[in-house]
């Protein structure tokens, strides 16, 4: 894998946390049951959007969508998205801040536990990492464990919705850049990246990290708020360090996202925004904010 698929990858877990794509608009079988998601109705005065929480990383039998999401789709002049992870100029810009430069390597910012851990688990391919920075390592790790299951980032929601407002002229919106993002993910102390490092490669293998992802795909694809909102504050009570991180990684976030969607709701064109479904549940959430904020809330699905 190369460095730019796996920055690319990070990028892709960092909300639910590579730029190929896979037609998936039409690959599900004639009759299969319609994905649900979350979909929300949002008022601010005489305006009206659309919000629609979403999972990075999919499968391509999740396709079509359900037709109230396929209306919101189609209806919308503007798409609005977290960041666009298909604009590869972008994406070479950032790409010095995921790694470090020789002679410095991984291991000489990880104890030398985790560094036993990670060349324990993965072999000759921890040498291979060396160069990267333990958050993208990390995200790295864990959507390697979701693809080898099935579920790949060419069939993540944003992404799909992505393609199809390039292809069908729709403006494009986002909410962060992709050197913000890099920064949330590679912006770690040596302490912090590396229990970080360390809670993944452990996490994978006790299974929890897997039990966990699938729990909450299920929990989206059925369109089960409380269970994914469950399935978030449990990862988030863990201990303090994984709810500074949780923080850091959503809650501080959603403030500029929020903001953001207000100024699209106000605008004089129909949006549908798209962002990661952990972004939409529990105090601080961007759903939460936007109440605070006066606006007018209403789940559709």
């Amino acid at each position: 894998m190369t460095f730019k698929h796996w920055i690319a990858l990070g990028l892709a877990c960092l909300a639910f946390s590579n730029s190929a794509y896979a037609d998936t608009n039409s690959s599900v079988a004639e009759g299969a049951e319609k994905t649900k998601g979350f979909l929300w109705e949002i008022k601010s005065g005489t305006k009206t959007g659309y919000l629609f929480g979403s999972i990075h990383l999919a499968k391509p039998d999740f396709y079509p969508m359900s037709p109230a999401v396929e209306t919101a789709y189609k209806n919308a002049k503007i798409l609005a998205v977290e960041t666009d992870v298909t604009d590869m100029a972008a994406l070479k810009k950032v790409m010095p801040l995921t790694m470090y430069v020789a002679p410095d390597k991984l291991e000489k910012h990880l104890s030398a536990q985790t560094w036993a851990q990670l060349s324990t688990s993965f072999g000759p391919a921890a040498e291979q990492m060396q160069q990267l920075k333990p958050g993208i390592v990390a995200t790295g790790l864990m959507i390697g464990m979701m693809t080898s299951t099935g579920y790949t980032p060419d069939a993540g929601i944003d992404l799909h919705f992505l393609k199809r407002a390039k292809a069908d002229g729709k403006s494009v919106y986002q909410l962060e850049t992709l050197a913000f993002q890099m920064k949330v993910l590679t912006d770690f102390s040596d302490a912090e990246g590396d229990e970080m490092l360390s809670y993944t490669i452990a996490s994978m293998k006790d299974g929890d990290a897997m039990k966990d992802s699938e729990a909450m795909v299920a929990a989206w694809k059925s369109g089960d708020l409380p269970a994914l909102e469950k399935i978030m504050q449990s990862s988030a009570d863990k201990d303090a360090s994984t709810a500074k991180l949780m923080k850091r990684l959503l809650d501080d976030r959603n403030i500029g996202m929020s903001d953001k969607v207000i100024k699209l709701i106000n605008g004089n064109k129909p949006v549908l925004i798209v962002v990661g479904a952990g972004h939409m549940v529990g105090k601080n959430s961007i759903l939460d904010l936007l109440q605070q904020r006066g606006l007018q809330i209403r789940r559709l699905q």
